[in-house]
């Protein structure tokens, strides 16, 4: 009779407070690794941009990640500090990639540019017009389409300044 009531007093224990047996709690593991960075796609020679990894876990979620690996596949074009930082060094492409632990992993594929300085000028044919976004070019547009069709080819003079991948 001891034995029987040991038995049922072990069982209680194991079961959960309304009889059923709990579940082990399991925390969500890693499922893949996605690698960004705030320079839009654009990054020039002589620049750093810091990359992130995310890690996105079993159950949907997302963490930043921590403890990364980083290596640059192009370190003549890009190098990556162990931290994420990444340093254009010369033109060229160049793949970023992040380790986590468990082997998982992400990458970003690069372009540097050369970062452009200068001003042009100098003059050219119109022969159409089409103007999108900025209201001035609207306006010169409107203004090239008034009068008579077969004046609308005229003589302008154009001058661009540039600053990396601004032009003016």
């Amino acid at each position: 009779m001891r034995g029987i009531l040991v038995a049922g007093l072990l069982l209680a224990a194991a079961c959960g407070t309304d009889g059923s047996p709990t579940e082990p709690t399991t925390e969500p593991t890693p499922t893949g690794v996605s690698v960004t960075h705030a320079a839009a796609g654009t990054i020039f020679i002589g620049h750093e941009v810091q990359f992130r990894a995310t890690v996105t876990l079993s159950d949907g979620s997302t963490e930043a990640a921590s403890e990364v690996t980083w290596t640059s596949d192009a370190p003549e074009v890009a190098t990556v500090s162990t931290a994420g930082l990444v340093t254009a060094v010369a033109a060229g492409e160049a793949t970023v990639s992040a380790e986590v632990a468990g082997g998982r992993g992400g990458y970003l594929r690069l372009r540097v540019y050369p970062e452009f300085q200068g001003s042009w000028a100098g003059r050219g044919m119109l022969t159409e017009c089409t103007a999108t976004g900025d209201s001035i070019w609207s306006l010169l547009c409107a203004s090239f389409l008034d009068g008579d069709p077969a004046e609308r080819r005229g003589e302008a003079a154009l001058e661009l300044t540039q600053s990396e991948a601004e032009v003016g």
